[in-house]
């Protein structure tokens, strides 16, 4: 009996390495499915296709170090939202390292690009939840109008509406904005 305990550890060992070899190629399987989005976003984000590469293989990276705060409900909007964070700070580490002019307004194209970003995520936060969460899907995840309902349980129907007036809300708190910076 002394004899099987020490296989049985091996054993128990070499399954739990296959879980986690097992885990990491299914990890990086669901995350290549979401590299061209990735890869879309880290160029809108960045306004080109320069570190937009970096930024998805630093989301890959950062992404399967966390994958245990993950919570299994949306995987798409996780790793954007991190591939977010990484443009935003690569968008940081590009600024010179001043304050902005007395006149308060970004000077370079960087900095107008974080600042629209800011901008965005913030009008956004101010729509209702139902349009926010559209929006975000249709345009950023780009899921159809379809696949926006079926993932959140709506009517077809209703993610159109959702869709209309949360671009209408946008517009009209974006324009609100720049009329505040004029």
């Amino acid at each position: 009996m002394a004899d099987h305990e020490p296989h049985a550890e091996i054993d128990s060992g070499l399954d739990e390495s296959r879980l986690v070899a097992v885990e990491g190629e299914q990890f990086a399987l669901r995350f290549e499915d979401r590299r061209r989005e990735l890869l879309k976003l880290c160029q809108r984000t960045l306004g080109a296709s320069d570190g937009a590469e970096d930024a998805v293989q630093q989301t890959y990276l950062h992404a399967y170090a966390n994958r245990s705060s993950f919570d299994d409900v949306n995987f798409s909007g996780w790793v954007a939202r991190i591939a977010q964070h990484i443009c935003i700070d690569v968008l940081r580490a590009r600024w010179p390292s001043r304050e902005l002019e007395d006149t308060g307004l970004a000077t370079t194209h960087d900095e107008m690009r974080l600042v629209n970003a800011i901008q965005i995520r913030t009008i956004l936060r101010g729509l209702p939840e139902g349009q926010r969460i559209c929006l975000k899907l249709f345009y950023l995840e780009g899921y159809s109008a379809k696949e926006v309902a079926k993932r959140m349980g709506f009517k077809e129907k209703q993610v159109k509406s959702y869709l209309q007036n949360g671009r209408r809300n946008f517009v009209l708190a974006w324009n609100a904005v720049d009329k505040g910076s004029k």
